[in-house]
């Protein structure tokens, strides 16, 4: 746990740790900018499944199967963040879950 901690410490120092509010991307689009219904549901297609879910507990199986209504409200709050340039606070954050795939378990 040590080695993982100084690992993840110094990828992070590099400017990148603060504790000053992260600023949020400028959002560039114009007036027509719009999403509609059917890309929400191509992008709903295209989830993997039996994928951990993120930080808002929503896993891609329920994306995947919710339904027209729901499909609907998610286009509708996708253009409120094109139509006011501003990204939900909790999308700012991630979790970060050390996974090990292959080599020495003891060397990130």
């Amino acid at each position: 746990m040590k080695t993982w901690i100084d690992y993840l410490k110094r990828l992070y120092s590099q400017n990148q740790l603060t504790t000053e509010e992260p600023e949020t991307p400028e959002i560039t689009t114009d007036e027509e900018t719009r999403i509609s219904t059917k890309k929400v549901e191509e992008a709903e297609r295209k989830l993997k499944t039996r994928k951990a879910t993120g930080s808002d507990g929503i896993a891609n199986e329920f994306l995947k199967n919710c339904g027209k209504a729901m499909t609907e409200q998610l286009a509708l709050f996708i253009n409120k963040i094109l139509k006011y340039k501003k990204v939900p606070e909790e999308w700012k954050t991630s979790i970060l879950i050390p996974f090990f795939k292959n080599g020495d378990r003891k060397e990130p």
